[in-house]
């Protein structure tokens, strides 16, 4: 893999620019389209609850456009295999090189999002303390997460064709699941399963204490997020590569 790593950039990179995210425009759509979004949910909530704070938006904006970090892991994943057919018939590389291309592209995609959301955090008064360092190993923490999620869909997709179809009433599900309309403090005791099945809960709860309230995830947080992701991360890779000899036929 790590032979590789020049083709995972160049495969990746090329992607990007078929996508036309190299243009002003393009940028300019990769913002404009989560901000639209997360004016109309701003909206919504104001309506129901007219008593919103100054962070309410900074919370809601932040935590969505990591989501749509996410989000693009899947979609880009799960047809990174499927959609590479020629590739795969004309050239003998590990497989999984095409999922992590997808994840590739998915931060690409993201970093622009970054300077949103530190616009959004002086705007509304935020203060940046020495707590807004933790976004870089909770970065790191959804870049593993979306790894394990891209493989996962990736390998399922070979198999299960409908996946694509099912993925964004999946993604829509996963985003009311997700403390990103609400804070994860709001919720009442009988939807406290959620903290557990949901993979993203723990990670989106540290990322808005550090980045809305400018507070240190908590450690029992930080704990279950990693374990979720190294976790899907090992499964995923062992199954993808056990398998990857029949994707040729599979295609």
């Amino acid at each position: 893999m790590f032979k590789r790593r020049e083709f995972i950039f160049t495969y990746a990179k090329t992607e990007v620019l078929r996508q036309n995210l190299d243009s002003f425009f393009g940028q300019i759509w990769l913002l404009l389209n989560p901000l639209a979004l997360s004016g109309v949910y701003f909206l919504l909530l104001f309506i129901i609850n007219n008593s919103l704070t100054k962070n309410t938006y900074l919370h809601l904006i932040a935590n969505l456009l990591v989501f749509y970090f996410i989000s693009n892991c899947f979609t880009e994943g799960v047809k990174s295999v499927t959609n590479s057919s020629n590739l795969l018939l004309n050239s003998k590389f590990p497989r999984i090189v095409l999922p992590i291309c997808g994840v590739l592209i998915a931060f690409y995609k993201f970093l622009p999002t970054l300077i949103i959301i530190a616009l959004v955090k002086f705007a509304v008064g935020s203060a940046f303390s020495i707590n807004t360092f933790y976004v870089l190993p909770l970065l790191l923490i959804f870049i593993v997460l979306g790894l394990a999620f891209s493989i996962c869909v990736s390998l399922l997709n070979v198999y299960f064709r409908d996946m694509q179809n099912i993925l964004p009433f999946a993604i829509r599900t996963g985003l009311y699941l997700s403390p990103i309309l609400y804070e994860a403090a709001t919720l009442s005791e009988r939807v406290v399963l959620l903290k557990y099945i949901n993979p993203l809960f723990p990670l989106l709860n540290s990322w808005s204490r550090v980045i809305t309230h400018n507070q240190a995830p908590l450690l029992s947080d930080i704990i279950v997020a990693l374990l979720w992701a190294l976790g899907l991360l090992i499964i995923g890779s062992l199954s993808f590569i056990s398998r990857e000899d029949e994707f040729v036929v599979r295609i």
